[in-house]
């Protein structure tokens, strides 16, 4: 399984896919944290995915990185985190 759960620095809107199901499409506010399991895959689109702090499987990952600053979406497999714009 994937656990992931995500805090919110600064509010934005964000659309969740677990398994490739919608599972969010909102405006989360600052500070709201959300978890979620799949079996295969989780992924986050957003304009504001650097302001999300990461947690997978109980391992804090922190925020994305400046490189990834424009980034748009993140894709969260068995194997780790990645980022596409």
């Amino acid at each position: 399984k994937i656990r992931l759960a995500v805090k919110v620095l600064k509010g934005g809107w964000l659309q969740v896919r677990v398994d490739g199901n919608v599972v969010v499409e909102s405006t989360l506010n600052a500070g709201t944290v959300k978890r979620w399991e799949a079996d295969n895959e989780i992924v986050i689109s957003g304009r504001m995915i650097h302001n999300l702090e990461f947690e997978l499987n109980g391992k804090l990952l922190g925020t994305l990185g400046r490189k990834d600053r424009n980034a748009h979406r993140v894709i969260v497999t068995k194997r780790g985190l990645s980022v596409s714009e």
